[in-house]
């Protein structure tokens, strides 16, 4: 009986969703068994890389890796007793480990609130900033109206600072529960049980979570402050409902975006819930797709290009039935909101500035561009604020794979096998001047790379491709001629980052590596 109580006690604690201190580990020897080769061959393999500077590497004692993800400045680590790890992914601490009450794995990587954290670091620093000015204030003049006015100015720093920290926050889906952890701590703020099918990765900002519905063809807005209510949708102009958008929205500030099965893509603005565009393509889309601020010199050309449909009378609306989205408010003061949960993107050009010689450089374009492949074996390059077409390359292939795009160069895998790399913005160039003489609508191919499988990451002088059988190849950015390959076959997890030269590696039973290229020979 003292048996079976202890079974009980045991199971009825494992039931518990709880955060867990970093030396806590396995330890009721019902682990999935993965397979060590032993922490020298492991070592030894990831010397064999071209990246050979070694950041900082850890291993964890009986703690198998299931799915190794990054979000922000964390790594997460899912463990097949489905606890997430998150880790410092600069310094390789354990920040925290939550295992999940259910018993059951997450459904898709967890989520990070998009540029919170980036918000946050910001208003810190101009937090110390004002604090400095009012001590060498108070130093200089004392208390007086300049003093008072760093003091206002402090106050709404620290109050945008709350309101950023409340946001910031890690979501993940488990057997369609929803939960919300604190980023930095790991402490649980609260779980829903959703209202309907998710279907794919949810996409986070700072007051809301888009989770797209696999029942309804729609993609709901959950509120952050509500803890995960459903408060409104975005719906597809589509008669059938069920299993029509399976792939992960995403937000840049201040639209929503996301692909349906009946071939568009949809920009929703979120702040009043208004359909601004879609964008027809011939057959289903089955691509997450992937915004892209590029900045240059050269405008482009919306002139000759297919434009977006307007939406009209019977365009879809917010969810029937739910009030729309609450409206941005703007401040009393006359200062700008703070962020939705993103840095602003697709901001209008910035003037010109003197160069070194004292004339003017040209100003300079930011341009937001939508890429997504299409199963009408096609990729899109679509003007992301207004819905027009920049440019479209016939591949001969379905694709369903998200693009990446890094500095000129957007790379995009097709089912046949193939990865292929494009430039970003293409021009017609004058063949004696070098100048533009505007965008080429059929796009402009580098090069194609056949069994080549994802990007991973771009060097300072060369790109780092996964081809097959997990053998990473080095090549050219501009050709892709290749300047190497290396074979791997104890590393079963090798990170896509466009975010920094940071390189990460994992092998299943539990080492992790942060690598960084170095004036070492590749």
């Amino acid at each position: 009986m003292r048996a079976l109580a202890l079974i009980l006690m045991l199971g009825s604690l494992a039931a518990c969703g709880e955060r867990l201190s970093p030396e806590q580990q396995y330890s009721d020897g019902s682990l999935q068994e993965t397979y060590d080769p032993g922490e020298n061959a492991v070592v030894q393999e990831v010397r064999t890389l071209p990246w050979k500077h070694v950041e900082w590497e850890y291993k964890f004692n009986n703690r198998p890796i299931s799915r190794l993800t990054m979000g922000g400045d964390q790594l997460f680590i899912e463990t097949p007793d489905n606890s997430v790890v998150a880790m410092n992914r600069f310094t390789g601490q354990t920040s925290w480990i939550f295992r999940v009450d259910t018993d059951t794995p997450l459904d898709w990587p967890p989520v990070v609130a998009q540029g919170v954290p980036e918000e946050i670091r910001e208003l810190e620093a101009s937090l110390r900033l004002v604090n400095r000015q009012i001590d060498d204030m108070l130093k200089e003049k004392g208390v007086g109206k300049e003093t008072q006015a760093l003091q206002k100015k402090r106050n709404e720093f620290r109050e945008r600072l709350r309101v950023a920290a409340f946001g910031d926050n890690v979501y993940f889906i488990s057997h369609q529960i929803i939960y919300c952890l604190d980023r930095i701590s790991g402490g649980l703020r609260w779980t829903h049980r959703l209202g309907f099918v998710p279907a794919a990765r949810p996409f986070a900002i700072r007051n809301f979570v888009f989770v797209p519905g696999a029942d309804s063809a729609r993609v709901w807005v959950l509120n952050v402050e509500n803890k995960g209510q459903e408060i409104t949708s975005f719906r597809a102009s589509i008669a059938a409902k069920e299993n029509q958008i399976l792939n992960s929205p995403i937000y840049s500030d201040p639209s929503l975006y996301f692909v349906c099965h009946d071939g568009n893509v949809y920009c929703y603005k979120v702040t009043d819930g208004t359909l601004t565009w879609t964008y027809p393509t011939e057959r289903a889309l089955m691509a997450d797709p992937t915004v892209y601020v590029y900045r240059s010199d050269e405008v482009p050309s919306s002139e000759g290009a297919p434009k977006a449909p307007a939406p009209g009378g019977d365009a879809p609306k917010p969810g029937d039935g739910m009030a729309p989205p609450p409206a941005m408010e703007k401040k009393g003061d006359g200062m700008a909101p703070p962020a939705m949960g993103a840095p602003a993107m697709g901001a209008p050009a910035m003037g010109a500035k003197p160069d070194d010689k004292g004339g003017k450089k040209r100003a300079q374009v930011t341009t937001r561009i939508l890429f997504v492949g299409s199963t009408d074996n096609a990729f899109y390059a679509l003007d992301a604020d207004g819905g027009n077409m920049i440019w479209k390359y016939e591949t001969g292939s379905v694709i369903k794979s998200p693009a990446v795009a890094k500095d000129s160069t957007v790379y995009v895998a097709t089912d046949e096998g193939a990865l292929h790399a494009f430039e970003v913005m293409p021009m017609h160039r004058d063949p004696k001047t070098n100048a533009s003489l505007g965008n080429r609508r059929n796009g402009s191919l580098r090069w194609k790379l056949p069994l080549a499988e994802r990007f991973i990451f771009k060097g300072k002088e060369r790109v780092y491709v996964m081809g097959p059988k997990k053998e990473i190849w080095a090549v050219d950015e501009m050709t892709g001629a290749t300047l190497g390959r290396y074979p791997t076959r104890l590393l079963q997890f090798i990170l896509t980052n466009t975010a920094d030269d940071f390189i990460y590696v994992a092998n299943s039973s539990g080492h992790v590596f942060c690598l960084k290229e170095s004036r070492q020979a590749y």
